[in-house]
């Protein structure tokens, strides 16, 4: 059986932020007193994801998000408006 040892250069941002998120996850297995597997694949996603997948799938949901307040804000002033509900549905 071979052991394989890798050594990589990371940049010091990325390492700080690693060491800072490792330290809060400690933190938090210690409040709860319980490790969970899904902060382990949590992890993994956001060390082993390139960061500007990242960035772009956080900038997605959050114009998701967006559009879907707006159209609920739609939907709430167009049925607010209506005074019956003749036409809009099959047995009106």
């Amino acid at each position: 059986s071979n052991a394989e040892l890798r050594i990589e250069h990371v940049p010091m941002w990325k390492w700080q932020l690693m060491s800072q998120m490792e330290k809060t996850w400690a933190d938090q297995e210690k409040m709860t007193g319980e490790e969970d597997s899904s902060n382990d694949m949590f992890r993994t996603m956001l060390l082993e994801t390139n960061p500007y997948l990242l960035a772009v799938t956080g900038i997605v949901s959050v114009l998701h998000t967006v559009f879907d307040m707006l159209a609920f804000k739609n939907d709430i002033s167009f049925f607010r408006g209506k005074k019956s509900m003749e036409g809009l549905s099959l047995r009106s």
